[in-house]
């Protein structure tokens, strides 16, 4: 018999955050990546561009979506999905820091408001997802 993990109603809330975000961005770099590029100011050279999008952000981010589900489901022990959570996160917002911090702080106050919503979630990731973490031990 498989054993079932039960996250905390946090650690689950987290997860379905997550999963919806996940989810979202996923299904619209996958049929949409013109419109995810465009909301980010970014531009695709031509097929080649889409296809990355559609690989970089739809494969992985429904992959992800998959991984939280089975988190949610309890087949997943909730440290497991934490972890991998706090690596993804925390690695995103520090490339994210280390390229402001090389110089170009300046450039944040041009981007589109998209972006600059993608750099909280992804601090507010970070964080919640030590929390998660901590609640798991």
């Amino acid at each position: 018999m498989v054993q079932k993990h039960t996250p905390t109603l946090y650690q689950r809330s987290v997860m379905v955050v997550t999963l919806l975000i996940a989810l979202w961005i996923g299904l619209l770099a996958l049929n949409a990546p013109e419109q995810l590029l465009e909301a980010m100011q970014m531009a695709s050279t031509g097929p080649a561009g889409l296809n990355e999008t559609r690989g970089q952000y739809g494969g992985f981010f429904l992959a992800l979506a998959v991984f939280l589900g089975l988190g949610i489901a309890g087949q997943l022990r909730p440290a497991a999905v934490f972890m991998v959570l706090l690596v993804l996160y925390g690695g995103v917002f520090s490339g994210r820091v280390i390229h402001l911090a090389l110089g170009n702080f300046s450039d944040f106050s041009d981007y589109p408001m998209a972006m600059k919503a993608i750099h909280f979630v992804d601090f507010a990731g970070f964080i919640a997802s030590g929390i998660g973490l901590r609640r798991s031990q």
